[in-house]
């Protein structure tokens, strides 16, 4: 049975979908950018920052990935006894 992120359709979307995220980090920071220095730092610019830092490391994880973020991984038998 292969695996619901092994189909290729999968890996572009999921590609895609992380440099959409990327983008979206990038107009964030943008808007950042242009604000009036003067003024005080708010509600509005920690939202904007954090999806900023959110959208930036799962596009960039996606986008480099794609599917194989969710390839299962052997632990080491020195971790498996904690």
């Amino acid at each position: 049975m292969r695996c619901w992120y092994r189909k290729t359709s999968v890996g572009i979307g999921l590609r895609i979908a992380g440099l959409l995220l990327l983008a979206l980090a990038w107009r964030d920071g943008a808007a950042l950018l242009h604000r009036h220095p003067d003024s005080s730092i708010g509600a509005e610019e920690f939202l904007l920052t954090g999806l900023m830092v959110l959208g930036g490391s799962f596009g960039s994880a996606l986008a480099v990935m794609g599917g194989g973020l969710w390839e299962p991984m052997e632990v080491p038998d020195r971790w498996r006894r904690l």
